[in-house]
């Protein structure tokens, strides 16, 4: 209903809206074409300072720099559709941005995004330092919501390092934070996906099972496509371990709907992951039938 070109910086903040509910959904590359469309806007129209209501600028109205947090947005789209190379270019350049002309907030969420990139590249210095860096701005801003993103990013950075205790005592600080305090309950999905995935690695395969339960009705439920994808993979492997026709078939459910929320979804940064645990079925199942 919007005129794009009589209301530029009100469909650029749209379309930033838009490119986050996408993302949040798990839509990875529709969320990439709502941040093309605002980028688009941003090159050939500067008038993001125009006067709106009241005189009001969007960035007045919504308190931040809308261009810059497009620009952060695109991050994780990248991210999730795989595109590691092109989400590395993106945040060198936000790095560069003076620390002066963005928000402190906003000077946040490039790092966060960094912790996510070093868990998937499996990056121990880069999960650390950034992560560091997420819990110094969410120190310096004392808002809760920041605090909850502050423990997840060091849970990431534990757990990519190896320390699997550690690891789930933030993972659980951040969920109790966000809980108690309805606080970037956005994330909730994500965070129980990957301290899911943290247990399992650690061997806790009990605990680690029922949390696959938990984060898949949770994701489903906030409608977190990337989450339950992330949880099913997890359930794969801890299935796989357990033996017997019955954890078989969970296995084989679980695994066709990681595949197709990734083909749903785009979210190729999760298809590693599903040709590691598909290969360490298909060995598993190949050693089975050659017994005796």
């Amino acid at each position: 209903m919007l005129d794009a070109q009589a209301n530029p910086a009100e469909a650029l903040l749209l379309n930033g809206l838009l490119c986050q509910a996408c993302a949040f959904a798990g839509f990875a590359g529709d969320a990439l074409k709502a941040i093309s469309a605002a980028l688009d806007m941003i090159d050939r129209d500067r008038r993001g300072d125009a006067a709106v209501v009241l005189g009001l600028t969007v960035g007045q109205m919504v308190g931040f720099d809308v261009p810059h947090w497009i620009k952060c947005l695109q991050v994780r789209s990248l991210i999730m559709l795989g595109r590691f190379s092109d989400a590395d270019d993106r945040l060198a350049r936000l790095f560069q941005v003076d620390p002066a002309e963005a928000e402190l907030l906003h000077q946040g969420i490039p790092h966060y995004y960094a912790v996510e990139l070093a868990w998937f590249r499996n990056d121990t210095l880069a999960a650390t330092r950034h992560a560091n860096q997420v819990a110094r701005i969410a120190t310096q801003a004392a808002i809760p919501y920041w605090m909850v993103l502050a423990s997840f990013c060091q849970g990431l950075a534990a757990s990519t390092v190896g320390d699997f205790s550690e690891a789930d005592g933030f993972f659980q600080q951040a969920l109790d934070a966000s809980r108690r305090g309805k606080a970037g309950l956005e994330f909730e999905a994500r965070i129980l996906a990957f301290q899911t995935d943290n247990l399992m690695r650690a061997g806790n395969l009990e605990r680690a099972s029922e949390l696959v339960t938990e984060t898949i009705g949770v994701a489903r439920r906030k409608a977190d496509r990337t989450a339950e994808c992330h949880a099913s993979l997890v359930g794969v492997a801890v299935a796989r371990t357990r033996g017997g026709a019955q954890y078989a078939d969970e296995a084989r459910g679980l695994l066709s709907r990681a595949e197709a929320l990734i083909n749903e979804t785009g979210a190729k940064a999760y298809e590693p992951i599903m040709l590691r645990v598909r290969a360490e079925r298909e060995e598993i199942s190949l050693a089975s039938s050659r017994r005796p």
